[in-house]
């Protein structure tokens, strides 16, 4: 994204990643597959660290809630990085008409995923 010619000219109030995930390489819990979303997530909130506006800007990144998907550590991994959480919120789909999760990888790509429990967290600059 921060290298995007457009994007780069651009600020945003709000930057909005829902349920990242880089696809199922190994199973949700390995080790391997953790390590490999962790990475993704890491780079997203750096390069939406860059986009975001100085003044009320925020990154929201919505997540399931639970193991595997808690020791993706997405508070620290913010933190790290000069983002603070200032909120975490129950995931509402309301909030997004007409979102339908699907999956983005492998025979069933494009198909629907049960949501569970999530949250959205809500990050702003340090």
């Amino acid at each position: 994204m921060s290298n995007h010619f457009f994007i780069t000219t651009q600020r945003f109030h709000r930057i909005v990643y829902n349920f990242p995930h880089v696809g199922f390489l190994f199973p949700e819990a390995n080790g391997c597959q953790i390590k490999l979303n962790k990475q993704l997530v890491k780079g997203f909130l750096k390069n939406a660290k860059m986009l975001l506006k100085k003044e009320n800007g925020e990154i929201h990144v919505s997540h399931k809630v639970g193991e595997p998907y808690d020791s993706w550590n997405l508070d620290k991994k913010a933190e790290k990085i000069g983002l603070v959480l200032c909120e975490r919120i129950p995931f509402s789909k309301k909030m997004y008409p007409g979102y339908a999760p699907k999956r983005a990888h492998g025979a069933a790509a494009d198909e629907a995923f049960k949501l569970g429990e999530s949250a959205t967290y809500k990050f702003r600059l340090g």
